[in-house]
């Protein structure tokens, strides 16, 4: 019985140092991942810039691709770009939440409310749990999605374990092929992404292959993009802060294509209703507003390139400075549904 207990007894410390020392090479990997990641990715050093300022900000703006690349904050005193690609609805909600919880200063959010932005192709590009797990609810989303098991999986993929499927990037590679030419990346001021190219050649082919993308074969609306949007409205509204909902600028080629596979008209209508009920709420409309300069304002069919963004930038400016919004002593003076339509010529 003795011998029985002292085998047992080893097996069971062997069991123990075996976990222990697996869970901090674990800890280790996903430390080492996290940090060369970071170093290396846009959405890293849009989150040093913003801990480098973070201090200082009034105006936030939230958002995707077209955030990014269309508002420039260094001609809006006081304000950050914090969007990155590919953001969600979902992901907003979440970054914007813990940003306000730690930023008392903010007063104004910016958030885009394109043609694509509640589209089922939008909601389901989930990227980079690992970084994501530092805003996001995977739990949470996961029940609002009906898909517990699978944020689950993204949690624990996040939290315990970066690296995997990214060993490549561990051990110093970039997961690219080293064949394939780089394509050397923006340059990022404060969040914001400047794009130089413009839009003269291709025109029709690309604005098909963009908008196809977008939204062939996509719910125009999906139902747990509103949901969060929705809970952005009550945020806000609950926060004191004023949101500014932004149609940025599409071209013309891709608006009319756009035109061909969604209803614009009956999902603004339901967005209308959504915003209705809230006082702190200005709807911005630049959608169709630089139709007749979209070779040179544009990088592509529907991103703005640094030109476009400077445009753009100062007329939300000069719109936020007329109606004097950006302070919330005026919150309850303005009316129930308020939809500012600008640039619609």
């Amino acid at each position: 019985m003795a011998v029985f207990n002292q085998t047992g007894g080893w097996r069971t410390a062997r069991a123990v140092l075996f976990v222990l020392i697996f869970g901090l090479l674990n800890w280790s990997l996903g430390r080492v991942f996290v940090h060369k990641e970071m170093a290396r990715i846009p959405a890293g050093l849009t989150e040093r810039q913003f801990s480098q300022c973070r201090d200082r900000i009034t105006t936030l703006a939230v958002g995707d691709s077209h955030m990014a690349t269309g508002f420039d904050p260094r001609l809006f005193e006081g304000s950050f770009n914090f969007a990155l690609y590919g953001e969600t609805y979902a992901y907003n909600y979440y970054k914007l939440k813990r940003v306000l919880e730690n930023n008392p200063r903010i007063r104004t959010v910016l958030l885009p409310l394109d043609l694509h932005s509640f589209s089922s192709w939008r909601a389901d590009r989930e990227l980079r749990d690992f970084y994501w797990i530092r805003y996001v609810d995977y739990l949470e989303l996961g029940w609002i999605r009906r898909e517990p098991l699978e944020y689950l999986g993204k949690y624990i993929h996040g939290r315990f374990f970066p690296y995997q499927g990214e060993f490549a990037a561990l051990l110093g590679g970039s997961g690219r092929d080293s064949a394939t030419p780089r394509v050397p990346r923006p340059e990022t001021i404060q969040g914001f992404v400047l794009r130089t190219g413009t839009y003269d050649v291709k025109r029709e082919r690309q604005a098909v292959r963009r908008i196809k993308l977008h939204l062939s074969g996509q719910k125009a609306f999906d139902d747990v993009s509103a949901r969060y949007f929705r809970k952005i409205l009550e945020m806000c509204s609950a926060g004191g802060i004023n949101l500014v909902l932004i149609k940025f600028p599409v071209s013309e080629p891709y608006y009319r294509w756009a035109m061909k596979l969604m209803p614009r008209p009956e999902i603004y209508a339901r967005v209308d209703e959504m915003i209705k009920p809230f006082r702190n709420v200005r709807v911005l409309d630049f959608q169709k507003s630089f139709f007749d300069r979209d070779r040179e304002l544009f990088d592509d069919p529907d991103h703005l390139n640094e030109a476009g963004a400077r445009l753009l930038t100062l007329e939300i400016k000069r719109l936020l400075s007329d109606l004097t919004i950006v302070d919330r002593r005026f919150l309850t003076l303005l009316p129930a549904r308020a939809i500012l339509i600008a640039g619609t010529r």
